[in-house]
């Protein structure tokens, strides 16, 4: 791979996780390693994890993300911006976090769910969000 523009120009056809190009940005290094190991399972393209907001944008600068799985709070930085620039990227933002959401986040995020999740809830959204990103 390399560096690509036109993120919404590789869209999938079908609404499940397989080679879908999934972008973690959480700075629990235990969560992070659980939610890409979730993804990879269900055959997602992971990108990250990212702990901070500069490492999460950097990534998503540099590969054509279609999903974005976030935390809020990284590090004491508030990642709100970067899932605005996202979403305004044609990124779906999913926002994992136990901070309060922002508008601007839940305008912008496709979904916020609070900590702690099941990853039976957070598979289902995620389902959901590349559900409605293939279209």
């Amino acid at each position: 791979m390399g560096s690509q523009s036109g993120r919404g120009a590789a869209r999938r056809g079908s609404g499940g996780l397989k080679g879908r190009r999934v972008l973690v940005v959480e700075d629990d290094w235990f969560i992070a390693d659980a939610m890409a190991s979730l993804l990879e399972a269900q055959g997602a393209d992971v990108f990250g994890p990212a702990a901070t907001v500069t490492e999460g944008a950097a990534l998503a600068r540099y590969w054509p993300i279609e999903i974005a799985l976030m935390d809020l709070n990284l590090h004491g930085e508030r990642a709100d911006d970067l899932v605005v620039e996202l979403a305004r990227d044609d990124v779906t933002v999913v926002v994992v976090t136990a901070y309060d959401i922002k508008q601007a986040v839940a305008d912008s995020a496709f979904a916020a769910l609070q900590k702690p999740v099941t990853s039976t809830t957070l598979l289902a959204t995620l389902y959901r969000a590349a559900a409605v990103e293939a279209h």
